[in-house]
């Protein structure tokens, strides 16, 4: 499964979610997850970095949280909201992790890579240097979206039972 934003966040909950709710997420081979939040509250990334040039200002921040929640305070103790309140010590697939340099959100992205460092998950972080968030829906003007892209594909073959077909 891949991701960005919020759509990397979604994924990585919903493996947690089939894992531990479901009882099997062992199918879910790879994720490619960019520039996810997924549940620090305070960072140096997020004091430092964001504002109306990347859609990521205080006020774009609670917009977005009215839109998972309608008591934005409870958010931060749900564990498919905040999911490093899961287990994430055992039972992950592989992750494609990449980070913009300038976004709010690579703080997040740089725990969840120590996270699969510590407990030997296979993964790959990368830092797309001089990038904001969402640098990935430029593809047509920005060479490090479409590497990002090509990274991203090149660790799911790695990572994936190529024999299985993807239509």
């Amino acid at each position: 499964m891949a991701g960005d934003s919020g759509g990397a966040h979604l994924n990585l909950a919903s493996t947690l979610y089939l894992r531990e709710e479901v009882g099997d997420a062992s199918y879910i081979k790879a994720l490619l997850l960019y520039y996810g939040p997924y549940g620090l509250t305070d960072s140096a990334s997020r004091r430092l970095l964001g504002g109306a040039w990347d859609g990521l200002t205080e006020e774009d921040w609670k917009f977005y949280i009215g839109l998972y929640a309608e008591d934005p305070a409870a958010i931060n103790e749900e564990r498919y909201c905040n999911l490093f309140l899961n287990d994430l010590t055992r039972d992950m697939p592989a992750c494609y992790i990449a980070a913009a340099e300038f976004d709010p959100l690579k703080d997040d992205s740089a725990t969840l890579a120590a996270i699969c460092e510590q407990y030997g998950h296979p993964f790959r972080y990368e830092v797309f240097k001089g990038t904001i968030h969402a640098f990935l829906h430029y593809t047509k003007v920005l060479d490090d979206a479409n590497d990002a892209l090509e990274h991203g594909a090149s660790f799911f073959r790695n990572h994936c039972d190529m024999g299985m077909r993807i239509h």
